[in-house]
Protein backbone atom coordinates (compact mmCIF):
# COMPACT_ATOMS: atom_id res chain seq x y z
CA UNK A 1 0.00 0.00 0.00
CA UNK A 2 3.01 2.59 0.61
CA UNK A 3 4.90 1.82 -2.30
CA UNK A 4 1.34 2.56 -4.24
CA UNK A 5 1.06 5.25 -2.57
CA UNK A 6 4.86 6.56 -3.34
CA UNK A 7 4.13 5.69 -7.26
CA UNK A 8 0.77 7.98 -6.75
CA UNK A 9 2.87 10.84 -5.63
CA UNK A 10 5.73 10.44 -8.38
CA UNK A 11 2.93 10.66 -11.18
CA UNK A 12 1.40 13.45 -9.31
CA UNK A 13 5.20 15.51 -9.42
CA UNK A 14 5.61 14.70 -13.18
CA UNK A 15 2.75 16.03 -14.28
CA UNK A 16 3.29 18.67 -12.61
CA UNK A 17 6.97 18.85 -13.85
CA UNK A 18 5.74 18.46 -17.32
CA UNK A 19 2.90 20.96 -17.53
CA UNK A 20 4.90 23.61 -15.58
CA UNK A 21 7.60 23.94 -18.60
CA UNK A 22 6.54 26.66 -20.66
CA UNK A 23 5.28 25.69 -24.01
CA UNK A 24 7.71 27.66 -25.76
CA UNK A 25 10.75 26.05 -24.02
CA UNK A 26 8.97 22.25 -25.63
CA UNK A 27 8.79 24.03 -28.62
CA UNK A 28 12.49 25.41 -28.76
CA UNK A 29 13.27 21.75 -27.52
CA UNK A 30 11.87 19.96 -30.28
CA UNK A 31 13.34 22.88 -33.11
CA UNK A 32 16.97 21.57 -31.35
CA UNK A 33 16.44 18.10 -32.45
CA UNK A 34 14.84 18.89 -35.30
CA UNK A 35 15.82 16.59 -38.42
CA UNK A 36 15.49 16.25 -42.19
CA UNK A 37 14.04 13.38 -44.41
CA UNK A 38 17.31 12.84 -46.07
CA UNK A 39 20.69 13.58 -45.22
CA UNK A 40 22.67 16.79 -46.71
CA UNK A 41 25.47 19.17 -45.20
CA UNK A 42 23.94 22.24 -44.66
CA UNK A 43 20.51 23.82 -44.34
CA UNK A 44 18.38 27.03 -43.86
CA UNK A 45 15.14 28.19 -43.60
CA UNK A 46 14.31 31.91 -43.68
CA UNK A 47 11.61 34.22 -43.30
CA UNK A 48 11.84 36.17 -46.45
CA UNK A 49 10.18 38.97 -45.21
CA UNK A 50 12.16 39.95 -42.38
CA UNK A 51 15.17 37.70 -42.90
CA UNK A 52 15.18 35.85 -39.35
CA UNK A 53 16.21 32.17 -39.49
CA UNK A 54 13.97 29.92 -38.08
CA UNK A 55 16.12 26.68 -38.47
CA UNK A 56 19.58 25.85 -39.20
CA UNK A 57 22.52 23.11 -39.42
CA UNK A 58 25.86 24.18 -40.33
CA UNK A 59 24.55 26.85 -42.13
CA UNK A 60 27.82 28.96 -42.26
CA UNK A 61 30.09 26.66 -44.00
CA UNK A 62 31.64 27.16 -47.36
CA UNK A 63 30.68 24.71 -49.85
CA UNK A 64 30.24 24.49 -53.52
CA UNK A 65 26.44 25.28 -54.85
CA UNK A 66 26.47 24.19 -58.35
CA UNK A 67 23.77 26.52 -60.46
CA UNK A 68 22.43 28.12 -57.00
CA UNK A 69 24.73 30.68 -58.33
CA UNK A 70 22.00 31.89 -60.73
CA UNK A 71 20.30 33.83 -58.07
CA UNK A 72 23.05 36.29 -58.19
CA UNK A 73 23.22 36.14 -61.78
CA UNK A 74 19.01 36.80 -62.00
CA UNK A 75 19.40 39.31 -59.11
CA UNK A 76 22.44 41.33 -61.14
CA UNK A 77 20.18 41.30 -64.38
CA UNK A 78 16.82 42.25 -62.23
CA UNK A 79 18.39 45.21 -60.89
CA UNK A 80 19.94 46.05 -64.32
CA UNK A 81 16.32 45.71 -65.95
CA UNK A 82 14.54 48.05 -63.08
CA UNK A 83 17.27 50.52 -63.20
CA UNK A 84 17.54 51.43 -66.64
CA UNK A 85 14.07 50.49 -67.52
CA UNK A 86 14.60 48.21 -69.73
CA UNK A 87 11.92 45.91 -71.62
CA UNK A 88 12.63 42.28 -71.64
CA UNK A 89 11.44 41.84 -75.44
CA UNK A 90 13.33 44.65 -76.70
CA UNK A 91 17.05 43.83 -75.64
CA UNK A 92 18.41 41.25 -77.87
CA UNK A 93 21.52 39.28 -76.98
CA UNK A 94 24.01 37.89 -79.44
CA UNK A 95 25.27 34.47 -78.54
CA UNK A 96 29.33 34.58 -78.28
CA UNK A 97 31.78 31.76 -78.42
CA UNK A 98 32.14 32.08 -74.86
CA UNK A 99 29.30 31.02 -74.16
CA UNK A 100 28.51 28.52 -76.63
CA UNK A 101 31.58 26.92 -75.28
CA UNK A 102 29.71 26.13 -71.54
CA UNK A 103 29.30 23.40 -70.73
CA UNK A 104 26.61 21.32 -68.18
CA UNK A 105 22.87 22.17 -68.53
CA UNK A 106 22.31 24.49 -71.63
CA UNK A 107 19.87 25.40 -74.36
CA UNK A 108 22.54 25.05 -77.14
CA UNK A 109 23.03 28.24 -78.31
CA UNK A 110 24.70 29.22 -81.74
CA UNK A 111 27.51 31.65 -81.93
CA UNK A 112 25.90 34.91 -82.95
CA UNK A 113 22.70 33.66 -82.42
CA UNK A 114 20.06 36.54 -81.25
CA UNK A 115 17.75 35.72 -78.56
CA UNK A 116 15.44 38.30 -76.71
CA UNK A 117 16.11 39.37 -72.75
CA UNK A 118 13.06 37.50 -71.83
CA UNK A 119 13.80 34.29 -73.49
CA UNK A 120 17.41 34.00 -72.32
CA UNK A 121 15.83 35.01 -68.49
CA UNK A 122 13.67 32.14 -69.03
CA UNK A 123 16.55 29.66 -70.07
CA UNK A 124 18.33 30.35 -66.96
CA UNK A 125 14.94 30.15 -64.64
CA UNK A 126 13.96 26.63 -66.02
CA UNK A 127 16.34 24.67 -67.29
CA UNK A 128 19.43 26.28 -65.42
CA UNK A 129 20.79 27.09 -69.03
CA UNK A 130 24.96 27.68 -68.40
CA UNK A 131 25.11 29.28 -71.86
CA UNK A 132 21.69 31.45 -71.31
CA UNK A 133 23.90 32.60 -67.99
CA UNK A 134 27.16 33.80 -69.44
CA UNK A 135 25.04 35.47 -72.32
CA UNK A 136 23.49 37.13 -69.89
CA UNK A 137 26.73 37.85 -67.65
CA UNK A 138 28.50 39.20 -71.11
CA UNK A 139 25.88 41.42 -71.93
CA UNK A 140 25.35 43.08 -68.97
CA UNK A 141 29.03 43.60 -67.77
CA UNK A 142 30.99 42.65 -71.80
CA UNK A 143 32.89 40.11 -70.54
CA UNK A 144 32.07 37.38 -67.74
CA UNK A 145 34.83 37.99 -65.78
CA UNK A 146 33.75 41.72 -65.32
CA UNK A 147 30.40 40.54 -64.17
CA UNK A 148 31.75 38.22 -61.47
CA UNK A 149 33.32 41.67 -60.30
CA UNK A 150 29.63 42.98 -59.82
CA UNK A 151 28.34 39.16 -58.49
CA UNK A 152 31.32 39.58 -55.53
CA UNK A 153 30.89 43.22 -54.96
CA UNK A 154 26.88 42.55 -54.76
CA UNK A 155 27.63 39.85 -51.98
CA UNK A 156 29.49 42.06 -49.88
CA UNK A 157 27.10 44.76 -50.47
CA UNK A 158 24.02 42.62 -48.79
CA UNK A 159 25.95 40.70 -46.37
CA UNK A 160 27.17 37.50 -47.79
CA UNK A 161 30.50 36.79 -45.64
CA UNK A 162 30.77 32.93 -47.03
CA UNK A 163 31.06 33.41 -50.37
CA UNK A 164 32.87 34.13 -53.28
CA UNK A 165 32.07 33.66 -57.23
CA UNK A 166 34.44 32.65 -59.98
CA UNK A 167 31.82 32.39 -62.97
CA UNK A 168 28.21 33.71 -63.52
CA UNK A 169 26.94 29.39 -64.04
CA UNK A 170 28.07 27.81 -61.15
CA UNK A 171 30.67 25.07 -62.48
CA UNK A 172 32.82 23.89 -60.61
CA UNK A 173 35.70 25.77 -59.01
CA UNK A 174 38.08 25.46 -56.10
CA UNK A 175 37.44 29.12 -55.39
CA UNK A 176 34.01 29.20 -55.88
CA UNK A 177 31.27 29.11 -52.85
CA UNK A 178 28.82 29.73 -50.57
CA UNK A 179 27.31 29.03 -47.61
CA UNK A 180 23.46 28.06 -47.37
CA UNK A 181 22.93 31.02 -45.25
CA UNK A 182 24.56 33.31 -48.15
CA UNK A 183 22.56 31.32 -50.49
CA UNK A 184 19.15 32.32 -48.32
CA UNK A 185 20.41 35.91 -48.30
CA UNK A 186 20.65 36.47 -51.86
CA UNK A 187 17.35 34.50 -52.74
CA UNK A 188 15.58 37.02 -50.04
CA UNK A 189 17.23 39.89 -52.29
CA UNK A 190 15.72 38.87 -55.64
CA UNK A 191 12.81 37.83 -54.12
CA UNK A 192 11.34 40.62 -51.83
CA UNK A 193 13.43 43.57 -54.15
CA UNK A 194 12.38 42.10 -57.38
CA UNK A 195 9.15 40.20 -57.17
CA UNK A 196 8.41 40.27 -60.65
CA UNK A 197 10.81 37.58 -61.44
CA UNK A 198 8.61 35.18 -59.60
CA UNK A 199 6.58 35.57 -62.58
CA UNK A 200 10.17 33.42 -64.13
CA UNK A 201 10.78 30.94 -61.13
CA UNK A 202 7.35 29.63 -60.03
CA UNK A 203 7.28 28.67 -63.65
CA UNK A 204 7.42 24.65 -64.90
CA UNK A 205 7.35 24.76 -68.91
CA UNK A 206 7.89 27.72 -71.56
CA UNK A 207 8.78 27.70 -74.51
CA UNK A 208 11.95 30.38 -76.00
CA UNK A 209 12.26 29.26 -79.48
CA UNK A 210 9.65 29.21 -82.24
CA UNK A 211 7.95 26.18 -82.97
CA UNK A 212 10.44 24.14 -80.31
CA UNK A 213 9.47 22.16 -77.38
CA UNK A 214 8.98 23.29 -74.24
CA UNK A 215 11.42 24.11 -71.61
CA UNK A 216 11.22 22.73 -67.92
CA UNK A 217 11.86 23.96 -64.93
CA UNK A 218 14.57 21.38 -62.88
CA UNK A 219 12.63 22.68 -59.81
CA UNK A 220 9.66 20.27 -59.56
CA UNK A 221 8.39 22.03 -56.48
CA UNK A 222 7.04 24.57 -58.72
CA UNK A 223 4.13 22.22 -59.79
CA UNK A 224 3.61 20.28 -56.93
CA UNK A 225 4.12 21.95 -53.77
CA UNK A 226 1.14 24.57 -52.61
CA UNK A 227 2.80 28.70 -52.81
CA UNK A 228 5.70 27.15 -54.68
CA UNK A 229 7.62 30.86 -56.27
CA UNK A 230 10.92 28.89 -57.32
CA UNK A 231 13.70 29.21 -57.06
CA UNK A 232 16.93 27.59 -58.12
CA UNK A 233 18.38 23.98 -58.43
CA UNK A 234 21.71 22.61 -58.62
CA UNK A 235 24.01 19.61 -58.98
CA UNK A 236 27.59 18.96 -59.48
CA UNK A 237 29.69 15.76 -59.08
CA UNK A 238 31.65 18.78 -55.96
CA UNK A 239 28.23 20.13 -54.82
CA UNK A 240 25.74 17.27 -54.69
CA UNK A 241 22.10 18.29 -55.41
CA UNK A 242 21.24 21.64 -53.79
CA UNK A 243 17.99 23.49 -53.68
CA UNK A 244 16.83 26.93 -52.96
CA UNK A 245 12.99 26.64 -52.60
CA UNK A 246 11.06 29.45 -51.74
CA UNK A 247 7.03 29.79 -50.85
CA UNK A 248 4.42 31.62 -50.31
CA UNK A 249 0.88 30.85 -47.89
CA UNK A 250 -1.66 33.37 -46.85
CA UNK A 251 -2.53 37.11 -47.91
CA UNK A 252 -1.78 40.71 -47.12
CA UNK A 253 -5.68 40.97 -46.81
CA UNK A 254 -5.78 38.64 -44.04
CA UNK A 255 -2.83 39.53 -42.35
CA UNK A 256 -1.19 36.14 -42.27
CA UNK A 257 0.67 36.64 -45.37
CA UNK A 258 3.95 34.39 -44.82
CA UNK A 259 7.30 33.85 -47.04
CA UNK A 260 9.36 31.35 -46.29
CA UNK A 261 13.21 30.21 -48.16
CA UNK A 262 14.56 27.12 -47.96
CA UNK A 263 17.92 25.56 -48.50
CA UNK A 264 19.89 22.67 -48.67
CA UNK A 265 23.28 21.68 -49.76
CA UNK A 266 25.15 18.87 -50.42
CA UNK A 267 23.05 16.05 -50.75
CA UNK A 268 25.50 13.14 -52.37
CA UNK A 269 25.92 13.20 -55.98
CA UNK A 270 26.22 9.21 -55.72
CA UNK A 271 22.57 8.61 -55.56
CA UNK A 272 22.11 9.97 -58.96
CA UNK A 273 20.10 12.64 -60.40
CA UNK A 274 16.50 11.04 -59.73
CA UNK A 275 16.88 10.08 -56.17
CA UNK A 276 19.19 12.90 -55.38
CA UNK A 277 16.45 15.13 -57.38
CA UNK A 278 13.88 13.70 -55.16
CA UNK A 279 15.90 13.63 -52.10
CA UNK A 280 16.92 17.79 -52.05
CA UNK A 281 12.93 18.36 -53.25
CA UNK A 282 11.43 16.45 -50.22
CA UNK A 283 13.90 18.38 -47.58
CA UNK A 284 13.13 21.71 -48.68
CA UNK A 285 9.45 20.75 -48.71
CA UNK A 286 9.66 19.53 -45.22
CA UNK A 287 11.96 23.25 -43.93
CA UNK A 288 9.44 24.81 -45.68
CA UNK A 289 6.49 22.73 -44.46
CA UNK A 290 7.62 23.13 -41.18
CA UNK A 291 7.82 26.52 -41.20
CA UNK A 292 4.33 27.03 -42.27
CA UNK A 293 2.98 24.78 -39.45
CA UNK A 294 5.32 25.90 -36.59
CA UNK A 295 5.07 29.55 -37.06
CA UNK A 296 2.45 32.39 -37.93
CA UNK A 297 2.58 36.37 -38.71
CA UNK A 298 2.40 38.51 -35.16
CA UNK A 299 -0.92 40.02 -35.52
CA UNK A 300 -2.53 40.87 -32.45
CA UNK A 301 -5.27 43.73 -32.57
CA UNK A 302 -5.28 46.88 -30.95
CA UNK A 303 -8.58 48.45 -30.05
CA UNK A 304 -9.61 51.97 -31.39
CA UNK A 305 -9.88 52.94 -27.58
CA UNK A 306 -6.55 52.49 -26.88
CA UNK A 307 -5.39 54.81 -29.56
CA UNK A 308 -6.82 57.56 -28.67
CA UNK A 309 -6.55 61.30 -30.16
CA UNK A 310 -3.09 63.35 -28.21
CA UNK A 311 -3.39 66.86 -27.34
CA UNK A 312 -1.65 69.17 -29.62
CA UNK A 313 0.00 72.27 -27.77
CA UNK A 314 -0.51 75.42 -29.58
CA UNK A 315 -1.34 73.93 -33.01
CA UNK A 316 -4.87 74.58 -35.07
CA UNK A 317 -6.34 71.60 -34.04
CA UNK A 318 -6.41 70.72 -30.49
CA UNK A 319 -6.23 66.94 -31.13
CA UNK A 320 -4.53 64.79 -33.85
CA UNK A 321 -5.62 60.97 -34.68
CA UNK A 322 -2.80 58.52 -34.32
CA UNK A 323 -2.94 54.62 -35.68
CA UNK A 324 -0.05 52.15 -35.63
CA UNK A 325 2.97 52.33 -38.44
CA UNK A 326 2.68 49.87 -41.56
CA UNK A 327 6.11 50.19 -42.19
CA UNK A 328 7.22 47.86 -39.24
CA UNK A 329 8.51 44.65 -40.87
CA UNK A 330 6.27 41.83 -39.82
CA UNK A 331 7.00 39.11 -37.20
CA UNK A 332 7.26 35.53 -36.91
CA UNK A 333 6.29 33.69 -33.84
CA UNK A 334 5.84 30.40 -32.80
CA UNK A 335 2.26 29.21 -33.02
CA UNK A 336 2.44 27.75 -29.54
CA UNK A 337 3.26 31.08 -27.68
CA UNK A 338 -0.06 33.26 -28.63
CA UNK A 339 -1.32 33.03 -25.20
CA UNK A 340 1.80 34.51 -23.66
CA UNK A 341 2.08 37.38 -25.39
CA UNK A 342 1.50 40.89 -23.86
CA UNK A 343 1.00 44.09 -25.48
CA UNK A 344 2.22 47.40 -23.56
CA UNK A 345 1.61 50.53 -25.12
CA UNK A 346 3.11 54.10 -24.72
CA UNK A 347 1.66 57.13 -25.81
CA UNK A 348 2.70 60.95 -25.84
CA UNK A 349 0.94 62.60 -23.48
CA UNK A 350 0.63 65.39 -26.39
CA UNK A 351 3.11 67.01 -28.77
CA UNK A 352 3.57 70.38 -30.12
CA UNK A 353 2.38 71.84 -32.83
CA UNK A 354 3.32 71.71 -36.03
CA UNK A 355 2.76 68.02 -36.30
CA UNK A 356 3.31 65.98 -39.59
CA UNK A 357 1.74 62.86 -41.51
CA UNK A 358 3.59 59.65 -40.14
CA UNK A 359 5.33 61.45 -37.18
CA UNK A 360 6.19 59.02 -34.39
CA UNK A 361 3.88 59.72 -31.15
CA UNK A 362 4.51 56.20 -29.51
CA UNK A 363 5.11 52.68 -29.53
CA UNK A 364 3.52 49.46 -28.61
CA UNK A 365 5.83 46.39 -27.67
CA UNK A 366 4.57 42.73 -27.68
CA UNK A 367 6.09 41.20 -25.10
CA UNK A 368 6.75 37.19 -23.98
CA UNK A 369 7.97 37.08 -20.33
CA UNK A 370 9.03 40.25 -20.26
CA UNK A 371 11.17 40.04 -23.13
CA UNK A 372 10.24 42.70 -26.28
CA UNK A 373 9.77 40.46 -29.27
CA UNK A 374 7.99 43.20 -31.20
CA UNK A 375 7.88 46.99 -31.05
CA UNK A 376 5.40 49.18 -33.60
CA UNK A 377 5.59 52.33 -34.15
CA UNK A 378 2.28 54.81 -33.23
CA UNK A 379 1.93 57.42 -35.79
CA UNK A 380 0.21 60.75 -36.48
CA UNK A 381 -2.18 60.22 -39.05
CA UNK A 382 -2.88 63.69 -40.13
CA UNK A 383 -0.76 66.91 -40.19
CA UNK A 384 -1.55 69.70 -37.64
CA UNK A 385 -0.27 73.24 -38.31
CA UNK A 386 0.98 75.69 -35.85
CA UNK A 387 -1.51 78.29 -34.97
CA UNK A 388 -0.76 81.76 -36.20
CA UNK A 389 -1.66 85.20 -36.22
CA UNK A 390 -4.13 85.00 -39.09
CA UNK A 391 -5.14 81.66 -37.60
CA UNK A 392 -6.77 83.31 -33.91
CA UNK A 393 -7.63 86.53 -36.26
CA UNK A 394 -10.32 84.30 -38.19
CA UNK A 395 -11.28 82.49 -34.85
CA UNK A 396 -12.09 85.12 -33.04
CA UNK A 397 -14.01 86.61 -35.73
CA UNK A 398 -16.34 83.46 -36.27
CA UNK A 399 -16.72 82.88 -32.46
CA UNK A 400 -18.08 86.28 -32.33
CA UNK A 401 -20.92 85.50 -34.79
CA UNK A 402 -21.41 82.12 -34.85
CA UNK A 403 -19.80 81.56 -31.87
CA UNK A 404 -18.07 78.79 -33.44
CA UNK A 405 -14.37 78.11 -33.44
CA UNK A 406 -12.41 76.67 -36.37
Amino acid sequence: MRIKKIKEKFSLFLIFVVFSVPFFQLTSYAEKNFELPYACKSYVLMDETSGEILVENNSDEKLPIASLTKIMTMLILAEKVEKENLSLDDEIITTSEHAKSMEGSKIFLEVGEKMSLRDMLKAVALPSANDAAVAIAEYIAGTEEDFVALMNKKATQIGMTNTHFVNACGLHDDEHYASAKDVAIMARELLLNHSWIKKFTSVYSTKIRKDATDIYNTNKLVRFYKGCTGLKTGSTTEAGYCLAASATRGSDETNDKMNLISVCLGIPYELGSVEGGKEREENCKYLLEYGFSSFRVLDEAINEEELKPIEVSRGEKQFVSIGLSDKETPKLIRKGVSSKIEKFIELDKNVDAPVEVGQIVGHVDYKIEGETILRKNIIAKESVDKVNFGFLFLSIIRNFFTGETI
